[in-house]
């Protein structure tokens, strides 16, 4: 299929970011995290979360990983 693993389509499409938006804020100084914020880190493409997002937000469901 030639794509990469975090390019893939999350297994879940209601997921929430809480904690990532509290550290964006602190670190970056974002007044929210918006779409178009997500867009831009390659964590949503306008219909879908992928991989990647799945493994930033409060519902990662992968062990191992914090």
């Amino acid at each position: 299929m030639h794509k990469d693993f975090e390019d893939l389509p999350a297994r879940s499409q209601d997921l929430t970011f809480h904690f990532l938006e509290t550290q964006l804020c602190r670190h970056i100084n974002i007044e929210h995290l918006s779409e178009d914020v997500l867009k831009t880190l390659g964590l949503y493409n306008g219909t879908t979360y992928n991989i990647a997002a799945e493994l930033l937000s409060d519902q990662n469901s992968f062990p191992g990983v914090d």
